[in-house]
């Protein structure tokens, strides 16, 4: 088969005059990864862990569905750095109804995710999920036992574009199935049941598969040195035998490495030491899909019925032995979905682990600087207590420390106490924002030991006070904790509400709800809103604004920020014509009491209008008691006159 290799790369060559090797720009950080031993490096030897999710459909559709949005959602809003793209060998070349440009759009769109990544510093995982069992191009496209002759010349043509791409890496084939180890690696004869004639009729056809070893081989010829992904079989995955003498794949000196895909879904068998820690032992191991659909009673819980505690077990096991990973799937209608629509918000029964399971990997800690703004030497703690030889041990005297990041993971909020003496001792103050001062903020306090600790923020908005454009008797409604109860106002004309916490706080994430999550009623989520803050009902930042949206929550995060008052001001309601009903069923706000929220108090017109009430009270009580005095004088004077 490999003599075929010169003529089908010299065929290659026209399509790929679009696609040509990358180089660095000038000042770009190279972020090629590497094969040591078990783990994934970058190139100055750091362990690198892959996290992120499965953004599936440019394998059923040459156009994607949300593409490229979901890429940049996945990487920008859910934390993740890598994102495995599922391919067709097929829409490659252009082989689909739809398409009459040989594949150069469908080229296009994969380049442009690929640029999407490499601005962003993180990588695609390039799949060969669908062939078409090396029959003719365009027929029997889906997923099939093994890659074929036609996934060679995929591969090849990939291989050439992508060629050592530092942010590329190339997964050979999904989830390979019902053939043996010997076939796996080196290719046979493979026959299956496909569908035909629009899926009227089942027909039984062989193929040549490709093995694994011949497209390694293949790639590394013609100079891309990316790292690649194969998956075990058993539907990707089985890896028990990838270290047998006879079946373990082999890298040219000069290529990257291998890393080894599993697919543990709950229906798999449980001995996962076994069929896959024997191989991540010796060499990388990412959990290329996994997920569970919903109880079919609680569809917000979900489904343990053929694995008990599933997330819990998966990942414990996950962290343990610190495999990377990619969930399946960010679509809402591939499941195991990790969203449940377009507006990506997460299936209680899945993508909510999901999330949870990347905020926390993807977390930074928080950065102390020696210097002010966010500059100078720099370090990054986790969440812990330190003393002053902890801090001094990672690199930075307490007393130095001139300011603090605490924004570095915003769905995984931090609280920062500092010390005036060693140990977690003394007078302290405790801040969850930003500080480009700490002197200025701490007013001459000297450091002397930390503590961080990530924190679940309450919401604080529950009860506020609120005025509105209308029906202010109904306004409380969007407070009180219920979501049955809603403000409702279908008039024409400005439409707000306006809470107020009764002081200060420092917040940093708002969610609205609005009118329903399901069936009829969901037409009235409102459309276009804005979102501001403001801690003196003068100034106002806006924190948010949106145009179309269709969800029930609307879940706002932002940068930490002083706040007494949060204004929605709402210009398009329901989706039924002529869209002035507005509804919101609730207005959470979710943020502390911390020491800039107190200092904002005492120096403001706040606080001085607090100390005005103070003295107002005092002075009241103060004259409340003189006349008690004058009165009980007065009583005595008349009783003694009466003696």
């Amino acid at each position: 088969m490999l003599k075929k290799l010169g003529f089908v790369f010299m065929c290659l060559m026209l399509l790929l005059s679009a696609a040509v090797p990358v180089g660095l720009a000038e000042g770009e950080t190279d972020v090629t990864l590497y094969v040591r031993g078990n783990k994934i490096v970058d190139g100055q030897g750091n362990i690198v862990r892959l996290y992120g999710v499965n953004c599936p459909s440019l394998e059923w559709t040459p156009r994607g569905d949300q593409m490229p949005e979901a890429v940049i959602e996945a990487f920008d809003n859910w934390d993740c750095n890598l994102v495995r793209l599922p391919m067709s060998q097929d829409f490659w070349f252009g082989h689909h109804s739809s398409q009459n440009d040989g594949g150069a759009e469908y080229r296009r769109l994969i380049d442009e995710i690929v640029n999407i990544a490499r601005e962003r510093n993180k990588y695609i995982w390039l799949d060969l999920h669908w062939s078409n069992a090396g029959t003719e191009w365009g027929k029997y496209t889906g997923q099939h036992k093994m890659p074929d002759e036609n996934s060679l010349t995929f591969w090849l043509s990939v291989a050439e574009a992508y060629k050592n791409h530092p942010n590329v890496l190339f997964g050979l084939y999904n989830e390979p199935h019902s053939v043996s180890w010997a076939v796996w690696r080196n290719g046979g004869k493979v026959q299956e049941t496909v569908t035909a004639d629009g899926g009227l009729k089942r027909m039984s056809i062989s193929y040549n598969a490709v093995g694994m070893q011949t497209l390694i081989d293949a790639i590394r010829g013609i100079g891309a040195n990316n790292i690649v992904i194969v998956g075990g079989l058993d539907w990707g995955f089985d890896l028990s035998r990838v270290t047998d003498p006879d079946y373990e794949l082999v890298d040219t000196a000069e290529g990257n490495g291998i890393v080894y895909d599993t697919h543990p879904y709950p229906w798999k068998n449980k001995n996962w030491s076994n069929i896959i820690d024997k191989t991540g032992a010796k060499h990388p191991v990412i959990v290329g899909e996994f997920g569970i659909e919903a109880d079919a009673s609680d569809p917000t819980k979900p489904d343990d019925s053929q694995f008990k505690n599933y997330y819990e077990t998966l990942i414990n096991w996950l962290e343990e032995h610190q495999y990377s990973f990619t969930a399946w799937s960010f679509h809402p209608s591939a499941g195991p979905s990790i969203i449940k629509n377009w507006q990506y918000e997460p299936t209680p029964y899945h993508g909510a682990f999901v999330k949870d399971l990347l905020v926390r990997v993807s977390a930074k800690g928080v950065s102390l600087f020696d210097g002010k703004a966010y500059t100078g030497n720099m370090i990054n703690v986790n969440p812990g207590e330190y003393s002053e030889a902890d801090l001094k041990q990672a690199g930075m005297e307490p007393s130095a420390i001139r300011s603090v990041k605490l924004s570095n993971d915003p769905n995984l909020p931090y609280r920062i106490t500092f010390y005036a003496e060693d140990n977690l001792a003394g007078k302290s103050y405790s801040f969850i924002s930003d500080l480009d001062d700490l002197g200025k903020t701490l007013g001459g306090f000297t450091v002397k030991s930390l503590k961080i600790e990530n924190i679940t923020l309450e919401n604080i908005g529950k009860g506020a006070r609120v005025e509105c454009s209308h029906s202010a008797k109904e306004g409380g409604a969007v407070t009180d904790g219920d979501e049955e109860t809603k403000w409702i106002i279908d008039e024409e004309g400005e439409k707000w509400v306006k809470a107020d916490l009764g002081s200060v706080f420092t917040i940093s994430r708002i969610i609205i709800k609005h009118a329903a999550d399901s069936g009829f009623s969901a037409n009235h989520n409102n459309q276009d809103f804005k979102v501001s803050v403001s801690a003196d009902g003068e100034a106002w930042t806006e924190v948010y604004s949106v145009t179309g949206n269709t969800g029930y929550k609307t879940v706002i995060n932002f940068e930490p920020a002083l706040a007494r008052y949060i204004r929605v001001d709402v210009t398009k309601g329901s989706r039924k014509i002529p869209g002035t009903r507005v509804t919101l069923s609730e207005l959470e706000v979710y943020g502390m009491k911390d020491k800039r929220a107190e200092d904002f108090m005492k120096g403001s017109g706040q606080g001085i209008l607090n100390s005005y009430l103070g003295w107002i009270i005092a002075a009241a009580a103060l004259l409340a008691l003189i006349g008690a005095g004058l009165v009980l004088a007065v009583k005595g004077k008349s009783i003694k006159a009466k003696n």
